[in-house]
Formats: C-alpha cells, sequence, structure tokens
C-alpha cells in the first residue's frame, strides 16, 4: 500500500475528504504531468494521494470476482473516491483520467488466479507497456520483445513504472518493478572531450562467444583504478558485470567506428543507428530527454548477443581524448563533480551504494564506463 500523508483521507465517501485544496493545482490548466517540475510534482503526489485511498477504501483483495465484487464494482469505488478529491480540490480535473487508467489496468475484480500483470519490453525500439491477461499469454518473442508475469503486482503502474514518474513507457526498465527502490536519478553529463580521436574500424562483435565484446587491456585498468579509488574512499569495489562490460565495449566500438554519431547537440552518450539490431541508435542530448536510450543499453546488448538478459538499467559516464591513460581518465572523471558523485555514489547516486555491476572500456581515444542497477545473471 501506498503511504499516506498525514492529511488524507479522513473518513469514507463524502463526509470529509480534508479542505486543503491547492490553489496553484487549481488554476493550472495543463495536461495532467506535464508543466513545470513543480506542477508534475504536485500532480505526482496528489495522484499518489489519491491512490492511497482508493486502497484503502476499496481494497483490492475484497473486489474478487464473485456477485457484486468485480471489475465494474471495484472501478465504481475507485470512481467515487477519486471524484471526491477532484470535488475537494485534491486531484485537478485533468488528472482523473490517468488515475482511472490506473484503476482500470489492474487485476482487481477478477478471479484469483485468472489474471496477472504482464511487463513487455520491445528489444527494437525499448518501448514498455503493460497489460493484464492470463499467465500463459505473457511469453517472449525471441529478437521482438520481452514480457514477463510480476506475480506480486495487482497494477500495472505499481509492476512497470519502475522510475517513479507515474508513466509507462521506455524510461522504466521493462522489468517488474521492486517496491521500496526510490525512483532512479537521471545520469549527469558527459566531460568535454579534451580532442577529438581519430577513428579506427572496430571488428563486429561475435554473436555467443565467450567474450563478443573485448574492453581492451586498457578498459580492464580502467575499471581497476575505479575500484581502487572506490576503496580508498572507504567505499567496497564494485564487481565486473559482463552484460556492463560488453555495453561498454559496444559503445566505444560504435563511437570509434561512426565518429559523426556524437557533436553538436548530441553528447557523447549517443549510438549511432548502424547497430541494429544489436542496439537501437539515439541522439543523447544534455536535457536527458534520451535518457531511456542510455538506461536500456545493457539490456538491448545482452538480449542481442544470445546471453541472460539484465534486468536493470545502466548508467554511463564517458570520456573522449587521444592518447590519454586510464590515470588520466579517471584524473578527468575525478575533476567534474558530477561524475566524481557517480563514481563515489554520492549525491542523487548515494540511495545505489553499492551498484550492483560495472564494466569499462577504451579504444581510439574513447573511454567509458558502465554501472548497473541490478545484479547481473550473465556474471
Amino acid at each position: 500500500m501506498r503511504g499516506w500523508r498525514p492529511w488524507l483521507v479522513t473518513a469514507l465517501f463524502g463526509t470529509v475528504l480534508c479542505a486543503f485544496a491547492t490553489p496553484a493545482s487549481a488554476q493550472n490548466k495543463a495536461a495532467c504531468l506535464t508543466g513545470t517540475p513543480a506542477q508534475i510534482a504536485a500532480d505526482q503526489a496528489d495522484i499518489n494521494d489519491v491512490r492511497a485511498a482508493i486502497d484503502a477504501l476499496c481494497p483490492c483483495a475484497s473486489y474478487d470476482g464473485s456477485q457484486g465484487k468485480g471489475k465494474s464494482a471495484y472501478a465504481a469505488c475507485a470512481t467515487k473516491v477519486r471524484d471526491a478529491f477532484v470535488k475537494e480540490g485534491r486531484l485537478r480535473s485533468q488528472c482523473a483520467a490517468t488515475v482511472r487508467k490506473m484503476t482500470v489496468q489492474s487485476t482487481c475484480g477478477t478471479r484469483p488466479g485468472k489474471n496477472v500483470v504482464c511487463v513487455r519490453e520491445s528489444l527494437t525500439n525499448g518501448a514498455v507497456s503493460c497489460t493484464i491477461r492470463a499467465a500463459a499469454r505473457c511469453k517472449s518473442v525471441a529478437k521482438r520483445y520481452v514480457e514477463q508475469v510480476c506475480s506480486g503486482a495487482t497494477h500495472c503502474f505499481d509492476a512497470a513504472d519502475t522510475n517513479g514518474d507515474l508513466k509507462i513507457n521506455a524510461s522504466d526498465a521493462g522489468t517488474c518493478a521492486n517496491p521500496g527502490v526510490k525512483p532512479t536519478p537521471k545520469p549527469t553529463a558527459t566531460p568535454k572531450p579534451t580532442a577529438t580521436p581519430k577513428p579506427t574500424p572496430t571488428p563486429a562483435p561475435t554473436v555467443g562467444s565467450p567474450d563478443p565484446l573485448p574492453t581492451g587491456p586498457q578498459g580492464a585498468e580502467l575499471a581497476r583504478l575505479i575500484n581502487e579509488y572506490r576503496v580508498s574512499k572507504g567505499l567496497p569495489p564494485l564487481q565486473l558485470s559482463k552484460a556492463m562490460m560488453a555495453t561498454a565495449a559496444a559503445h566505444v566500438a560504435d563511437l570509434s567506428s561512426h565518429p559523426g554519431t556524437w557533436g553538436g547537440t548530441c553528447n557523447l552518450h549517443s549510438w549511432s543507428n548502424f547497430g541494429a539490431p544489436l542496439y537501437t541508435g539515439c541522439c543523447y542530448t544534455n536535457d536527458h530527454a534520451k535518457a531511456d536510450c542510455m538506461w536500456r543499453k545493457p539490456r538491448e546488448i545482452s538480449a542481442g548477443l544470445g546471453f541472460p538478459r539484465y534486468p536493470g538499467n545502466g548508467y554511463e559516464i564517458a570520456f573522449a581524448g587521444a592518447g590519454a591513460t586510464p590515470k588520466q581518465v579517471l584524473d578527468a572523471f575525478k575533476g567534474s563533480p558530477g561524475h566524481h558523485e557517480v563514481i563515489i555514489n554520492a549525491g542523487p547516486w548515494k540511495s545505489m551504494n553499492p551498484y550492483p555491476a560495472m564494466g569499462a572500456a577504451m579504444a581510439n581515444g574513447y573511454a567509458v564506463v558502465w554501472f548497473g542497477d541490478a545484479v547481473d545473471p550473465w556474471r
């Protein structure tokens, strides 16, 4: 159950729903979950309050598909709570449809065991979606999409919304959310390159080979230096991960072979459009509008290589500079406050300490380090 705020619902339908209307919300006519960061945060808080009230006043377990306890009965109960919040000014009318969708996409009102929450991630474009269906129909299709049953969830938004923004889209992990995990922080910008390296072609990876995307001796040394630095700061060393190392190597190879991928508004986190079917391309801009392009790369690449699919998100720090050594790359990261925070799990990355997975690669004047938020089944 979602947490209650002290001034939430105090009585059942219609008597007292607390008269703490928010003038700013009432005056905001923007679509739900849009506008300024403050407006989006206000919508999120109000929606979470409504859903907490629905959980308490219309408990899903009470709607088991029996007479009078079906999906329509559950929907009617939830609608009554939602409308009361709108009437009292505790939820913008523009968000009513969003709450309804959250209610409809649930197993509430169906017979136990009949339907499950099924989360899908496309392997072609990273799109994430969720449906309610029979467990037998929730299954993956090779090279097209991955589906999985979220057996502990009753609502799609609790299962598929892994980053906590109350939306289900490509910015989510495409896996079942872990209750209690804090929303994932957005990655910081890339250090400015000291020079533009001259690219050299990189051999294509071999699917299924033991070392399909070699990280190179410099990549291994960079990873060692990062762990050594973490230990010097009293932090635990990070577990090297095949999925993270393969992702790092793939990106270095992509940047080396297609140097026009980045530059101008596209920074070093960008990927070319020549990686299909192993990975999708994108222009990563400094406003992080394409953050999901980075986050899903370990999932795309591990699955594309035919190995166990990485279950979480990946975060990258990147460097470009001809002739740099692993130590010079690490020094550059340490000199950039945002990147230093990533390496030592400080600031917004503190909740991930320690990262369960790491990988690094260096070649042709490029260096990237990847950190994963889940244990790598590929190891």
